[in-house]
């Protein structure tokens, strides 16, 4: 039972199924369990870690406590997103944050292969979304999406922004 001291639990802002799991969407965390085994990771964006801000900004969202959050939340379901569109089990990234051995928390040097190009191809999606500007050192959009890049992209702001309809 909740305390009067306590402010009362806060309502995921948006819940979103996928094959693999399930994502709740809060205002300053992402909490995503994996239908398999219930492991749960709690992704809480780092506002003031230097490297993410930069990343934030480099994906083409603003310079303030609201524009890094949004980069934040947005990673964790461009992650989901990515995985499902992909024919992925699941983001190998987020399940490796559920299951302890996150990334995260290694220095990037030490990160797999697959969760490296899994970020980079997070982090494409995010920049491309917000500025319509593809990469252009590996091509990896266009790798993976090709001429249907633009419609996924259509696709993925749907779920960013749920208040964005067609």
């Amino acid at each position: 039972m909740q305390s009067r001291s306590e402010p009362p639990a806060e309502e995921p802002r948006q819940e979103v199924e996928f094959s693999a799991a399930f994502v709740c969407v809060y205002s300053r965390h992402v909490i995503t369990r994996f239908k398999a085994d219930g492991s749960i990771s709690d992704f809480y964006p780092p506002l003031h870690k230097r490297d993410f801000v930069f990343a934030a900004i480099e994906m083409g969202y603003p310079h303030d406590d609201r524009g890094i959050m949004q980069y934040g939340i947005e990673h964790d379901l461009t992650h989901h997103w990515l995985a499902a569109e992909m024919g992925w089990p699941y983001s190998y990234s987020i399940w490796s944050a559920a299951h302890s051995k996150g990334n995260s928390e290694l220095p990037m040097d030490k990160w797999s292969q697959r969760i490296k190009d899994e970020e980079h191809l997070v982090n494409r999606l995010q920049r491309y979304v917000n500025t319509g500007e593809k990469d252009d050192d590996y091509g990896c959009l266009d790798g993976a999406f090709g001429k249907s890049l633009p419609s996924k992209a259509g696709d993925l702001i749907l779920l960013l922004r749920p208040w964005i309809t067609r």
